[in-house]
Formats: C-alpha cells, sequence, structure tokens
C-alpha cells in the first residue's frame, strides 16, 4: 500500500537521491563554525549580507553565455567570472548557474573515481552528486571563493524515509558558511531527467537544508545545536514552500505518524495565505482503489467561501477522521496572495492503527480513479463525494 501512496505523488513532485563514489578529498570544517538555528550567520564585512531566498528569477545571463573562451578550462571560466561579478554571492551564483545549464546528470555512477574528477566533468559535460560537487570547488577556486566538498546522505520527499549517498557543496563567503547543492536544484538525478532550474539550494535555510541534507561530519549543518540522525530522519515531509510561506508545526509531527481513527495537524503562519476550505486524507480502500476522507479545517471557511483566510501569525489546525485502518498521506496546499493557485505545502504519512467510528449522515466516499494530471493533491475536486 505504501507504494500506492508514493507512486501517487510520483507525477507532481520527484526527486531522487544520487550516491557518492568516492571519499571525500577536501578539508574538513573549522572546530567553530558559528552560525544559528535559523541559517548561517554572517559577519559584516566582505559582501555584505546574502541575498533573500529563494533568489528570483531564472538563470544568470553571464552563466547562459559566458565570455568568449571561458569554457576552455575551469580557471578560464572562473577568472572570466570573477573579472565580471565583484560580489561574491552572485559569483556562486553563476557558477551554480552555469554548472545547471552545461553539465548533464547521469543518475548513477560513473567509473570509480571518475565521478569526483572536476577535469573530466569540466570536459564530458556529464556528473553524479559527486561530480557537481568536486567542479563547483574547483571553479569556486578559480573564481576566488572558497567551496568545499560535504559527503552524507538525504531522503528524498515523497519517496522513503530511507536515506541515500550524496555529495553537496558548503561555499565560505564573509564569515559565513552557506550550503550548495547543484545537483538537486537542477533536477539532474534521473538519468535522462530534462534539465530544470531553481535556487532551493543555494544559500538555504538551515532548517530546509537538515530537513532532506544529513552531512556526515555534523558541522555542516550550519546549526547551533545539530540534530541527531534519528531526529533527521523522524522529520516530516518539508519542502521549499513550507519555508518560502512562513510555515511552522506547533505539535510535534514525525516522519510516519501512528494515529488512533484521526489525525490532527496543527500550523501556524507568519504571513497571511489562503488554504483550500475542503481537504481529504487520501488511503488504499480496502475493497477498491486509492479513497478519499475528508478531512476538517479550522477555523472554516467563510460562508459562500472555498478558502480559508489564515492570517498572519493566527493558526490553522486539519483534522482527518480516518476510516479504515493502514496508511494515508495528508497533503495539504496553500497560496499566498498574490498566487491565483494552492500548491501543496507539506505532507503527513500516517499509520492508522484503529478506524473511525461511523457517523451518522456523512457522505459515502467514492474511488478516486486518481489521475494524477488531472486531480490535485490535497484539494477535493468537484463531484468526488457523492451527494447525501
Amino acid at each position: 500500500m505504501r507504494v500506492g501512496l508514493l507512486a501517487l505523488f510520483a507525477g507532481i513532485s520527484l526527486i531522487a537521491a544520487c550516491r557518492r563514489t568516492t571519499a571525500p578529498r577536501y578539508p574538513t570544517p573549522p572546530a567553530s563554525l558559528g552560525g544559528s538555528g535559523s541559517g548561517a550567520v554572517v559577519a559584516e564585512g566582505w559582501g555584505g549580507p546574502p541575498p533573500s531566498w529563494p533568489l528570483p528569477g531564472g538563470p544568470h545571463p553571464l552563466a547562459a553565455q559566458p565570455p568568449p573562451g571561458a569554457e576552455q578550462s575551469i580557471q578560464a571560466l572562473g577568472s572570466a567570472i570573477a573579472a565580471q561579478v565583484q560580489n561574491p554571492y552572485e559569483r556562486l551564483r553563476v557558477l551554480h548557474d552555469w554548472e545547471i545549464l552545461h553539465v548533464q546528470g547521469t543518475g548513477g555512477e560513473l567509473p570509480r573515481g571518475q565521478a569526483a574528477d572536476p577535469e573530466l566533468v569540466f570536459r564530458q559535460r556529464t556528473a553524479t552528486s559527486a561530480g557537481y560537487a568536486a567542479l563547483l570547488a574547483e571553479l569556486g577556486k578559480a573564481a576566488g571563493l572558497e567551496v568545499l566538498v560535504v559527503t552524507g546522505v538525504v531522503r528524498a520527499p515523497y519517496a522513503t524515509a530511507a536515506t541515500a549517498d550524496h555529495v553537496w557543496n558548503v561555499a565560505r563567503i564573509g564569515d559565513g558558511w552557506f550550503a550548495v547543492d547543484v545537483a538537486w536544484d537542477g533536477g539532474h538525478t534521473r538519468p535522462g531527467a530534462p534539465p530544470g532550474y531553481r535556487t532551493d539550494f543555494l544559500f538555504p535555510p538551515a532548517e530546509l537544508l537538515l530537513n532532506s541534507h544529513f552531512p556526515d561530519d555534523a558541522r555542516w549543518q550550519l546549526r547551533e545545536r545539530p540534530a541527531s540522525f534519528a531526529e533527521f530522519a523522524a522529520q516530516p515531509v518539508l519542502e521549499r514552500p513550507f519555508f518560502e510561506r512562513g510555515w511552522e508545526l506547533t505539535a510535534p509531527l514525525p516522519y510516519r505518524a501512528p494515529a488512533q481513527g484521526q489525525i490532527a495537524v496543527q500550523l501556524r503562519t507568519r504571513v497571511t495565505q489562503r488554504v483550500p476550505g475542503q481537504l481529504m486524507a487520501l488511503y488504499q480502500g480496502q475493497t477498491a482503489g486509492f479513497r478519499g476522507a475528508p478531512c476538517q479545517v479550522l477555523p472554516p471557511p467563510a460562508n459562500g467561501q472555498t478558502e480559508v483566510v489564515v492570517e498572519a501569525g493566527a493558526a490553522l489546525t486539519v483534522t482527518c477522521a480516518l476510516p479504515e485502518t493502514g496508511e494515508y498521506a495528508v497533503q495539504l496546499s496553500s497560496r499566498l496572495p498574490t498566487q491565483s493557485v494552492s500548491t501543496p505545502f507539506f505532507t503527513a504519512y500516517v499509520d492508522n492503527l484503529v478506524a473511525a467510528a461511523p457517523q451518522k449522515k456523512k457522505r459515502p466516499l467514492t474511488p478516486l480513479g486518481l489521475p494524477p494530471g488531472l486531480i490535485p493533491p490535497g484539494i477535493i475536486p468537484p463531484g468526488l463525494l457523492s451527494p447525501g
């Protein structure tokens, strides 16, 4: 059943993990990093504060079209970018964007010893996560930046709680350390995947990084209090929209939450946003395919409205009665006032041990059918529930 729920969300969000192929070849982190619970601390000085996260816009123009002759070697490319971009944060973004645009991910392993060879990656323009990280470290050096390679494990949203080996980077700018993961930002973790572009893992908040990335050296968590692996693995699946839209969980909720016929998700938002007034918990029915159990949203929508307006600083509670024993996926969606469509920001996986008591006058559930491209997750489409 677990496989079925995961397959449901596979078409919505696919992030696979790359394996590392070599031992780390770069310096160990310093004894003290500074940092804070909300991300790396940047002292006043070189480069000033980092740009806001996530960075807006598409790839940097200089990454799309480097100066003539710059792509002849790693040193030439790094030097050319450094000559044209003085701000170190922008310079790192150009290198990040260049790799996304010009290096294709293999989604697997090259022969041992080659994946982490930056010269080979630069010539062949293909890489695993280790290759992306090794090349970024060398490009950073050529551009006058301190970029190190970090090894560890990752877990993939909408996949499993299991982890896979992965390699990414940290960069020092001024007195601050920042994480960078080109492989994940470019969507190059699957063989043959079309190039993508995002900046989720360029200067990310420490909370976002630790939700998916667990470094071998705890100091590269960039937090004052490093988390244990058990804490890392027990977290619920959170992605960029959760942090970008200012959500926070006000009650603990593990990755696989045990339930006794009901599950409640309690949140608070730091910015005003809108949440669909009708949500559902998906599960594999005992006699049919996937089914949806309606959830109660508090506060409820105003009369005649289909959405709940959650003001900045306000709480939101979503409670779902679980009609059968088994595994459920509760996916929440929201939108900011400037956005026209609600999109997912949170998924809770639930192991229900006791079926909810039947309720009188409850509308009967009908099988969903589940064409992923037609039924938005977390929202009850018109006609899903039979009249009653």
